[in-house]
């Protein structure tokens, strides 16, 4: 994977992927939505050219383990995303709230999702 700091930089992964997670459909972000606390269309906007409907609720941090395999419970995570009105495809996730106990209780993650279905080749490093 590429550092997302530096993309110059190559980083092992000891673990894994941790991204294949987000898109099981048991514990990625699929359950995580059904998960959501008081989830609610706030509005509507055109990501990169893609009518999308925002939605937004508040989920457990513990319910996160797609995202941080560490993610304690107890945590308020306040979250929206964005998902295309004609296919249903997730564009863009961001998180807001502390996952672990050693985190900000401010900090934001943001996810976009994008080049569905091109074809990328992929060369190590």
């Amino acid at each position: 994977m590429t550092n997302p700091f530096d993309p110059s930089v190559w980083l092992e992964l000891e673990s894994g992927n941790p991204l294949n997670g987000l898109f099981n459909p048991s514990d990625g972000v699929a359950a995580v939505i059904r998960g959501a606390a008081d989830p609610a269309v706030t509005g509507e906007e055109v990501l990169e050219g893609v009518d999308t409907w925002k939605v937004t609720g508040t989920i457990d941090s513990g319910d996160l383990t797609a995202f941080l395999d560490t993610a304690e419970s107890g945590y308020p995570v306040a979250g929206t995303i964005w998902i295309g009105k004609a296919d249903n495809i997730i564009y863009r996730i961001h998180l807001v709230g502390q996952l672990t106990a050693a985190e900000p209780v401010d900090i934001v993650r943001n996810l976009t999702f994008s080049s569905f279905n091109d074809v990328e080749p992929i060369e190590p490093p």
